[in-house]
């Protein structure tokens, strides 16, 4: 038995893989694991801070942070729901009119696990832990413990993603990255390309916005596409072929593209980013794009790099070769809370608020706005980097020091603001020396 890469169906976040020999039974992935008390959760404790219109400040070593950050613990049994499993099984049948035998998909290797709280991406913090099964198994109940720790306000303004297609992460939850194993239509080919040409043409798609991220969402299909059919990526076919069959051949071989312009920076988070895609949905009979919707992964490219920054010719060569089994990385949403309300915000722990555990619109909001008015504030500074790195002061990886820096301290929240600005400034004065 095996998930056979390219015949996949979609519906309600569920991909389901049609088995390469048994055509009746089908590999399904939840793209997208939501909290039902009772179904995917048993038990949940939610304590969180700084979620809110307030700053909360805390000692960080030597200093006092405004921080962002919660603990999720309980007990979770992650698998389809049953509204879920009724949706793909009926887009199953009305797809290959055939009842199907569903069986779960597992991650066997490189399991990793992000907190995702109030709709950002939070990197792992001061304090920091994270107690989750190494082998992620789909319907196993398991204790979990994922605490963000002590992350810096300054890091999830600097995560802080743009969704083109607004879909957006659960408010309390965590990502999870693994791998698992396919088997592939045959499909080899030679890629070669420019990588900075490749970057220049992904990034003028979206010339808004200069700091922060740029999820692609649907975007990826148009965009991969017109890469290879403008000669920006050079692929020559050895077996298999271009035609949406090999859609899924074709995407994650753009993948590797968009990593190999990440290795291009040495400091930072880098160019591109890769999350679980909460909707996963299958095209349309007729749809002869390559199916990106399909996709457990979405991108992200990160606006502080604008489409100039390289300045001389990067080339890649790559064969790449799908056959027989190839392992490809899935990852999922899981939400680890149910919604707050009068019936469980006993679950739930506000340390700035007493009186109300719940996150409400007022303290989303507020939290928001700190976000953008810190955004606003760095992407000035960014502008400024930018226009010495275009004029040839700072070289690429100096700018990606500088703005390492940067996604590190805060310009408008700080019990003493100079004290972080200070660094910063140290960092301008050696590097332009």
């Amino acid at each position: 038995m095996g998930a056979n890469l390219n015949q996949a169906v979609a519906k309600d976040g569920v991909i389901a893989y049609r088995d390469h020999a048994d055509k009746s039974t089908f590999h399904y992935w939840p793209a997208r694991i939501d909290a039902v008390l009772g179904e995917t959760i048993k038990d949940f404790s939610v304590k969180y801070w700084g979620i809110n219109s307030k700053p909360y400040y805390q000692q960080v070593g030597k200093k006092v942070e405004s921080i962002v950050g919660a603990e999720l613990s309980g007990r979770a049994a992650p698998d389809l729901t049953q509204g879920q499993r009724e949706a793909i099984m009926g887009a199953i049948k009305e797809r290959y009119n055939i009842t199907p035998n569903l069986v779960p998909l597992t991650l066997e290797k490189g399991i990793r696990v992000q907190p995702v709280l109030a709709q950002g991406v939070q990197n792992n913090g001061y304090g920091s832990s994270s107690v989750f099964p190494d082998q992620f198994q789909l319907g196993n109940s398991f204790m979990y413990n994922v605490t963000s720790g002590n992350s810096l306000f300054a890091q999830l303004a600097g995560n802080r993603t743009e969704y083109v297609d607004g879909n957006a992460n659960p408010s309390f939850g965590v990502n999870i990255y693994g791998t698992a194993d396919f088997y592939g239509d045959p499909w080899i080919a030679e890629i070669e390309c420019d990588l900075s040409q490749v970057w220049k043409y992904t990034r003028t798609q979206f010339e808004t916005g200069v700091y922060g991220w740029m999820n692609l969402g649907a975007q990826l299909d148009k965009i991969a596409q017109s890469l290879v059919k403008e000669n920006i990526i050079n692929i020559r076919y050895i077996q298999g072929s271009g035609e949406s069959e090999f859609g899924r051949q074709l995407l994650e071989t753009t993948k590797t593209v968009f990593e190999a312009i990440n290795n291009q920076i040495v400091k930072g988070e880098g160019m591109f980013k890769f999350e679980p895609n909460p909707t996963p949905q299958s095209p349309p009979p007729k749809d002869k794009g390559w199916s990106s919707k399909l996709l457990p992964w979405t991108v992200s490219l990160n606006l502080s790099y604008s489409s100039e920054v390289f300045n001389q010719q990067i080339t890649y060569k790559q064969k790449v070769e799908f056959s027989n089994k190839v392992p490809l990385m899935l990852n999922t949403s899981m939400s680890l809370a149910v919604s707050c309300n009068k019936e469980t915000n006993q679950y739930f722990q506000d340390f700035q608020d007493p009186y109300e555990n719940c996150i409400t619109p007022q303290k989303s909001e507020g939290l928001q706005k700190r976000l953008q008015v810190e955004a606003q504030a760095k992407s000035k500074k960014v502008a400024e980097y930018e226009s010495l790195l275009l004029s040839g002061k700072l070289t690429i990886n100096d700018y990606a020091k500088l703005l390492e820096l940067l996604d590190t301290i805060t310009l408008t929240e700080a019990k003493k603001i100079e004290e972080q600005t200070s660094r910063l400034r140290e960092l301008e004065k050696m590097i332009l020396s």
